[in-house]
């Protein structure tokens, strides 16, 4: 038996739609309606900390979302060049 195939949101609003808006995200990862909309506003990503469960909801739910939706800090996103001499 394989597994199902899982659409794709390549979006931000695409995932607040596909887990109820802004009132499922919130009962999901138990924060106000409202900090959804702050959270685009800010970075345009969600926080790391709901990663694991926004994940699940969404593969039970049969979507998958890239990382990149996420604002995980890395080296590469950080690197701003080698150092200049002063």
């Amino acid at each position: 038996m394989s597994a199902p195939l899982l659409k794709p949101l390549w979006t931000y609003d695409d995932v607040v739609a596909a887990l109820g808006g802004r009132e499922g995200v919130g009962r999901l990862t138990r924060q106000p309606p409202h900090a959804v909309s702050t959270w685009q506003k800010q970075r345009g990503k969600f926080p790391t900390k709901y990663y694991l469960v926004m994940k699940c909801a969404l593969a039970d739910a049969g979507y998958w979302a890239p990382i990149d939706l996420f604002a995980f800090y890395t080296e590469a996103t950080s690197f701003r060049g080698p150092k200049q001499a002063a």
